[in-house]
């Protein structure tokens, strides 16, 4: 070829290729414009229930981690911790209520406790033969090699302990514990451990599903527990999330899987599940302030993965104490959320609380996601509590119901909110479902 011809082919060659580039560049750029944006809400519509006050207590008046349990139209379950401060507590129990979601008036009180423990995340269970469960993370304090004080040390404001009943030292897992409830919530019976399952004791139920005569649960290993094995070197006292199950009301339990090392060994802790056409989708908070939401076939073999605060600038860690859900043919993710940077979590220990944040720092939210259940995408972020930025310093663990007056529907979710200025209250948010969904 002459030179000639082969400069002349060299630049028409050049021209095609620049104009390729182009059309692929320009069709990017409509991809990114016509991509739906994630819509942003904060709700018109809000009503506030205090339903236990701490200030209304004389004792253990610091009030966290709902759970509840709809037992008929006109009752449901209510369970907290009732105990001193966040964790570490000398001493703590579970208080439930039986709470009527259409008077929205307490009917009936009950305690959960074992003296010299700390009664600390609770959750209830609904088996096939109607009986309720209640597991709880039963803890005690202790110095970092894992190990409870079997001695209290005295309460000092220097060491130890501080006047408020907080033992300055880390929460040791004792091992899930059960408690049995025949009649509906109004009495119950202490089972002892969940014991043994395969070889592991858990220390922290997540969540149940029942579908007919089984029930799955999501549970936590902790490496002092029996079976418990280092997952992330930075977090040298948790374990795995696993999935065990039951066919006979709980009278036996099985492993099904490990989800930490099913999703590659990622670093995890609180998570929440739901079914998913003949599988399941997952909300796990990792350990490295990330937040997942996974999807699985029917086995618990991960299907897909996505890194939701990678993705999304309104979620700037983990999303705490997750709770997945399913509603009119949408899919939605509740959560302790930090919408923007640099985020301040605060101090949940219940000592040495600052009474203003760093400046420029911001305060925890509620918030509710809807997502794609396909592609896990988010397609909508409501802020569901604090837009105005309170100094929250510790709360949420939110939890949903919903309730229909005049044929309308009002979503509900029962949380926890400690405000710097007093410790934390259990209340009720309410929002016209309409507005959020």
């Amino acid at each position: 070829m002459e030179p000639s011809c082969l400069m002349t082919y060299r630049s028409d060659l050049l021209k095609h290729s620049l104009e390729l580039l182009t059309i692929v560049f320009a069709a990017a750029i409509a991809t990114a414009a016509e991509a739906p944006k994630t819509e942003q809400l904060v709700p018109y519509y809000k009503h506030t229930q205090t339903i236990t006050a701490s200030s209304d207590l004389d004792d253990k008046n610091y009030l966290m981690d709902p759970f509840i349990m709809p037992v008929s139209p006109n009752e449901m379950l209510i369970g907290y911790k009732r105990g001193y401060a966040h964790l570490t507590d000398r001493e703590a129990e579970t208080e439930i209520l039986r709470f009527n979601p259409l008077t929205e008036r307490i009917v009936g009180q009950t305690s959960l406790r074992r003296p010299e423990v700390i009664f600390q995340n609770g959750e209830f269970a609904k088996f096939a033969n109607g009986e309720i469960a209640c597991f709880i993370d039963v803890q005690a304090s202790g110095p970092e090699d894992g190990t409870p004080w079997l001695a209290r040390q005295a309460a000092t404001l220097q060491g130890g302990a501080t006047a408020g009943g907080v033992l300055r030292s880390r929460a040791v897992r004792l091992g899930v514990i059960e408690f049995r409830s025949t009649d509906g919530g109004r009495t119950w019976k202490d089972r002892g451990k969940l014991g043994i399952v395969d070889g592991v004791e858990y220390g922290y139920v997540f969540e149940a599903i029942t579908e007919e005569q089984t029930t799955w649960l999501l549970a936590m290993r902790f490496t002092n527990l029996t079976g418990g094995k280092l997952v992330d070197p930075r977090r040298p006292h948790a374990g795995s999330v696993d999935v065990i199950r039951t066919d006979d009301n709980g009278q036996t339990w099985q492993f099904v899987r490990n989800l930490t090392e099913e999703c590659g060994s990622i670093s995890i802790n609180e998570s929440s599940f739901i079914r998913y056409g003949d599988g399941f989708i997952i909300a796990a908070r990792g350990y490295d302030n990330r937040q997942w939401l996974i999807r699985t076939n029917g086995d618990f073999k991960l299907q897909q993965k996505v890194d939701i605060t990678t993705a999304n600038s309104f979620i700037q860690s983990y999303v705490g104490r997750p709770r997945v859900f399913e509603r009119d043919g949408g899919h939605y993710l509740i959560g302790r959320n930090w919408d923007k940077p640099p985020f301040d979590r605060g101090s949940v220990l219940g000592y040495d609380q600052k009474k203003e944040r760093e400046p420029g720092t911001t305060p925890m939210k509620l918030s509710l996601f809807r997502f794609d259940p396909e592609t896990l995408a988010i397609s909508k972020h409501v802020i569901l509590d604090n837009a105005e930025e309170e100094n929250v310093i510790d709360g949420y663990y939110a939890v949903p119901y919903w309730q229909k007056r005049r044929g309308h529907p009002y979503f509900n979710t029962i949380i926890y909110k400690r405000p710097i200025s007093r410790n934390p209250d259990i209340v009720r948010l309410e929002f016209d479902w309409e507005e959020l969904r």
